[in-house]
C-alpha cells in the first residue's frame, strides 16, 4: 500500500511542478492577493453602438438594452433584446439617453427620463413601459418634472420613488404604480444619479457624492422618504463615488426583519478606494484583507468605473476597473462573513487588452456568475461601441500570475495524491474481511443507512426561505435574542434540524452569521431601552437586551451603528 501511494505521489508531483512553471504569463510585482488572468468571450454585437443606455434581464431571462446615445452623441430611440443567439432591434416611443429602466414586480419594465437634445443637453419628461412578452413599448405618462441622470426604486406597495437630475432642479417624486407621477418631498441636497437604497418595505434612503452639476459635496446628507435627513459618520472621511448604473445591483441581502443591506464604492481624500456597506441606516466600511488595489501588478494606474455588483448566491461582489492599455480588471470581494477579525479576501482578475471594446457601459451579472459589458465608449461620447463581452469569472477560471501561484498548484497536487491514496486504502479495507464482524460494523456504519431527520439537508430554495421564516419567528417574535446563553444548537433543537443547516440558511438568506443576526435584534432592543430610559446604566441595558457582557454589547452596538451607545443617546 505504502509503495503504491509513494509511486502515485512521485508521478503527480512533477506534473504539478510543470503546471506551476506555466502560470507566469508576465512578470508582476508581488501582490497581497491572488492575481488571475481570465478569458473573455465576444458575443454578437449590438445592432446600434450606444452609451448612456440601460440593461437588465427580463423575468423570462431575456437580456434587454434600452436607449442611450450613439456615435455623434445623438440619442437613439431604440432598444434591443437578445434571443436565439442574436440581438433584435426595437423602436421605443421616445429616446432615453441617461434615463432609467426599472423592472417592476408586474414583470413589465418602466422606462423614463432622457436628455432632451443631442450632445447631452437638457432634460425630458417622457415615460413608457416595455412588455417583455409582446416586445412592445407604450408611452403612457410624464414625469412630474423633466429629468435625466435619475434613479428609481420600486417599493413593496407598488409605488416607485424617483429622484435625481442634471443641470435642473431636483426633488423626490412618486409614481403611483398605475399612470400618475406626483411630487412627494423636497430634498436636502439636489443630486445627479443618486444611490437609492431601500430601508424597510416602503421607505428608502437617497444620497449621492455630487450635485446636479457634478460638483462634489463637502458634507453629504442622506434623505429618507419617511424621516429626517442625516449625515453618516462614515461620509466624513469616505465619499460615495458617482456611477452611471442602477445602485440596486449592490443589494446583498433581502428584507428579513425589514433590514436591507447594500455595498457601494467610496473614495478617501487621498484617492484610496473602499467598499462601504449600508445596512438599514447604518453606514460602515466593509473590512477587507487589504486595501482595494489602486495600481495594476505591473505598477500602472487603475481607473475604477463601476458600481459594486453583488452575487448573493456566491457571496461575492465585483468592481470593475481598467488600465491605460484598456485591459479590464475585476476586483472580487468575498464579503460574506466579513468582520474586523476576519476581513473579506480580495482577488484581482484581468484580461488581455480590449481596444475594440467599450468601457463605462452598463455591467450585468449573469445567472452563471459571469459579467457582461454591453456597448460603451473609451474617451469620447462621439465614438461609441456595439461590442458585447463576457468576462468569465464563474468558478475562478483563469491562470494565476502571482509569484505564489505555484503554491496553489502544488497544494492541489498534494490534495489529489492524498485523496487517491485514501481511496486505495479504504478500497483495500473494504475487500479485506474483518477479524471481528461485529466490531467492524460498529466502527464503520453502513453508507446505505438513511440519514436521520435531523441530518436531512434542505433541498430547495423554497425550503430555505421557509426555514428562515421559522428562525426569524423564533429569534425575533419569540424574543429568544434576550437569552444571553443562546447558541445555534438551541435554535436547531427547537426547529428539529441540524445546527449546520441553521448556520447555512442564515448565511444564505441574510448574508451574515447567526451571531450577527441575533445581535441585530439585541441592538434594536437596546436602542428602544435607551430611548425610553436614557439614564439607565449601560450594563443594565446590555443584560436586559440579551448580551452576556457589557463588552459584547459595546462591540455589537459599534458594529451596527458606528458609534458607542452614549454617542447614540446624545443624538436623540
Amino acid at each position: 500500500m505504502k509503495t503504491r501511494f509513494l509511486s502515485l505521489f512521485l508521478f503527480l508531483a512533477p506534473l504539478g511542478a510543470m503546471a506551476a512553471g506555466t502560470v507566469h504569463a508576465e512578470t508582476h510585482r508581488k501582490a497581497p492577493y491572488p492575481v488571475v488572468k481570465i478569458e473573455t468571450e465576444r458575443l454578437p454585437d449590438l445592432n446600434v453602438p450606444r452609451i448612456g443606455h440601460t440593461a437588465l434581464y427580463t423575468p423570462g431571462g431575456e437580456l434587454l438594452v434600452v436607449g442611450g446615445h450613439t456615435s455623434g452623441f445623438v440619442p437613439t430611440p431604440t432598444a434591443e433584446y437578445f434571443s436565439d443567439g442574436k440581438w433584435h432591434l426595437l423602436n421605443t416611443v421616445y429616446p432615453h439617453d441617461d434615463g432609467i429602466s426599472l423592472l417592476l414586480s408586474s414583470g413589465q419594465v418602466l422606462v423614463a427620463g432622457s436628455h432632451e437634445k443631442p450632445l447631452g443637453i437638457g432634460q425630458a419628461f417622457p415615460v413608457e413601459k416595455y412588455d417583455p412578452v409582446s416586445h412592445t413599448f407604450e408611452g403612457f405618462a410624464c414625469l412630474d418634472r423633466a429629468r435625466t441622470l435619475l434613479s428609481a426604486l420600486e417599493l413593496d406597495s407598488g409605488r416607485v420613488v424617483v429622484a435625481g437630475n442634471w443641470y435642473a432642479p431636483d426633488a423626490i417624486e412618486m409614481f403611483d404604480g398605475q399612470r400618475t407621477f406626483f411630487p412627494f418631498k423636497s430634498v436636502s441636497q439636489e443630486r445627479s444619479f443618486p444611490y437609492m437604497f431601500r430601508r424597510g418595505r416602503d421607505n428608502a434612503m437617497i444620497f449621492s457624492g455630487c450635485d446636479i452639476r457634478g460638483n462634489s459635496f463637502d458634507t453629504i446628507f442622506v434623505d429618507q422618504l419617511y424621516g429626517e435627513p442625516f449625515c453618516p459618520q462614515l461620509f466624513r472621511e469616505w465619499k460615495p463615488i458617482r456611477v452611471y448604473e442602477d445602485a440596486t445591483a449592490a443589494q446583498v441581502s433581502d428584507h428579513r426583519g425589514e433590514v436591507y443591506s447594500y455595498l457601494f464604492t467610496v473614495v478617501r481624500s487621498d484617492g484610496q478606494m473602499g467598499i462601504a456597506q449600508a445596512r438599514d441606516s447604518v453606514f460602515s466600511l466593509l473590512p477587507t484583507a487589504c486595501p482595494l488595489p489602486m495600481h495594476t501588478p505591473t505598477g500602472d494606474s487603475l481607473y475604477y468605473q463601476s458600481q459594486v455588483h453583488a452575487d448573493t448566491l456566491r457571496g461575492r461582489a465585483y468592481l470593475l476597473a481598467r488600465d491605460e492599455a484598456w485591459r479590464c480588471y475585476v476586483v472580487t470581494i468575498d464579503y460574506r462573513e466579513a468582520t474586523e477579525e476576519h476581513p473579506a479576501p480580495l482577488t484581482l482578475y484581468y484580461t488581455d487588452p480590449m481596444p475594440d471594446c467599450g468601457f463605462y457601459s452598463p455591467v450585468l451579472l449573469t445567472p452563471e456568475g459571469d459579467l457582461l459589458l454591453l456597448g460603451g465608449r473609451h474617451n469620447t461620447n462621439y465614438q461609441v461601441y456595439a461590442s458585447v463581452v463576457r468576462l468569465r469569472l464563474n468558478g475562478d477560471v483563469g491562470t494565476s500570475s502571482t509569484g505564489t501561484g505555484w503554491i496553489r498548484w502544488v497544494c492541489l497536487v498534494l490534495a489529489l495524491a492524498l485523496l487517491a491514496g485514501s481511496a486505495l486504502y479504504f478500497n483495500q479495507r473494504r475487500n479485506k474481511k474483518p477479524a471481528n464482524q461485529d466490531e467492524e460494523a460498529k466502527a464503520e456504519p453502513s453508507i446505505e443507512e438513511e440519514p436521520t431527520e435531523e441530518q436531512a439537508p434542505l433541498t430547495t430554495a423554497e425550503s430555505e426561505v421557509e426555514l428562515m421564516k421559522r428562525i426569524h419567528h423564533l429569534i425575533a417574535d419569540e424574543k429568544m435574542y434576550l437569552n444571553p446563553d443562546l447558541k445555534v444548537p438551541d435554535i436547531a433543537h427547537l426547529l428539529g434540524v441540524h445546527r449546520n443547516y441553521v448556520s447555512s440558511v442564515v448565511n444564505s438568506q441574510e448574508s451574515c452569521t447567526v451571531s450577527t443576526y441575533v445581535n441585530r435584534f439585541r441592538v434594536e432592543h437596546a436602542k428602544q431601552l435607551l430611548r425610553n430610559r436614557p439614564d439607565t446604566k449601560l450594563s443594565t441595558v446590555a443584560s436586559e437586551s440579551g448580551f452576556a457582557t457589557e463588552q459584547s454589547f459595546f462591540r455589537a452596538f459599534k458594529f451596527f451603528l458606528d458609534m458607542t451607545p452614549r454617542e447614540w443617546v446624545t443624538q436623540l
